[in-house]
């Protein structure tokens, strides 16, 4: 083989190692960079999460007496209800204009088919 198409070869390949070992460091610091975050943002989460802690404690005593006291009230005021099941036809509330509307559609049935029997009547005379 040719030893320039060999050494052109070489160099491409160096260059390209040299690319590769550039990009890899680069990846390291920004890994070493993130490590860096994240602990921080570990530790300050804990210090957090403790500050936070002892303040709950006091809230979560409030609200576990105000819920014991909601179930007492409730189970003292429980009653037995005994569920009423009717089948209404028409409402309670406007029955005047519930059986207008019924009439209404019941005469306008009745007319229709009087009028269908006349005109197919009309239509067979003829």
């Amino acid at each position: 083989m040719n030893s320039d198409m060999i050494e052109s070869v070489l160099n491409e390949i160096l260059n390209e190692q040299k690319a590769t070992l550039k990009m890899s460091q680069q990846l390291i610091s920004n890994i070493e960079n993130l490590a860096g975050k994240f602990e921080r943002l570990d530790k300050t989460m804990n210090t957090q999460s403790k500050i936070a802690s002892t303040g709950d404690t006091k809230n979560l005593e409030i609200i576990a007496e105000g819920v014991e006291n909601i179930k007492q009230i409730v189970v003292s005021q429980q009653r037995n209800i005994a569920g009423e099941k009717r089948i209404i036809i028409f409402p309670e509330f406007k029955s005047p204009d519930c059986y207008r509307l019924l009439f209404n559609c019941i005469l306008y049935l009745t007319i229709a088919t009087y009028s269908f029997f006349i005109i197919r009547a009309a239509v067979d005379h003829l």
